[in-house]
């Protein structure tokens, strides 16, 4: 795990973006498979990028996939790919071919299992732990990652690809990838910004912290925070 720190939120979601332009650019991967989470500072990325990478990304030789979503239709406002839809995919014209949702408003346990049959069919390696190029996330307020909270650490190391939680502090259920398959992924790129997230950062620094995100990203070589808590160098 690594953590770059930044004078503000938006030369980190900028720093975000640079490294993702350099792992495509690097990347032998055809297509390029990528996971997105769900979160404010997610969608700001998002509304970067289509302002300013517009050209600098070849968003046609992407594959979307998703890290997490609410158990709730694409209209709700809680629909990770419903805002990734009206922020991101339509502004910049991504095929529907090229998009592959959790179907968050079919049947939660039926639908995680359906959507880890379809990663296993459309991502390349060995079937049981298929490999993502790169995966986007937000830490949570309370140490989240993906949709894994401080109840339910054991998702850490579920062997399933995807499964079925509930949130600590909202009604939902959600879907979410299991630290397992997160830890497969080649690249892990984590926003972290905003007064909020600061104490857990600081307490990642420090190496006191037992959250999920850090019991799962201290794991990850291939982690990267981005952060504007500053960091005393």
């Amino acid at each position: 795990m690594k953590i770059q720190s930044y004078h503000s939120a938006e030369r980190a979601l900028t720093a975000a973006s640079e490294t993702l332009v350099s792992i495509i650019s690097a990347s032998k991967s055809q297509p390029f498979h990528i996971a997105l989470s769900g979160g404010t500072s997610i969608y700001q990325l998002f509304h970067l990028w289509v302002s300013k990478y517009k050209e600098s990304i070849p968003w046609s030789r992407l594959r979307f996939y998703w890290v997490n979503e609410a158990c709730v239709p694409p209209s709700s406002p809680d629909s990770h790919y419903g805002n990734a839809e009206k922020i991101l995919f339509i502004p910049l014209g991504i095929s529907n071919a090229n998009i592959h949702r959790i179907f968050g408003e079919e049947v939660p346990e039926m639908e995680a299992k359906r959507y880890s049959e379809i990663i296993k069919w459309e991502l390349p390696g060995c079937s049981p732990l298929p490999r993502f190029d790169c995966c986007i996330l937000e830490l949570g307020g309370h140490g989240e990652i993906a949709s894994i909270s401080s109840n339910e650490t054991e998702l850490i190391t579920n062997p399933n690809l995807y499964a079925v939680t509930r949130h600590p502090f909202n009604a939902h259920t959600h879907i979410t990838m299991t630290g397992t398959t997160l830890l497969k992924s080649r690249n892990l790129l984590v926003t972290a910004v905003g007064s909020e997230k600061h104490d857990i950062i600081k307490h990642l620094v420090t190496g006191d912290s037992e959250t999920p995100a850090a019991q799962l990203l201290k794991r990850s070589p291939k982690a990267t925070i981005f952060t504007d808590y500053p960091i005393e160098k």
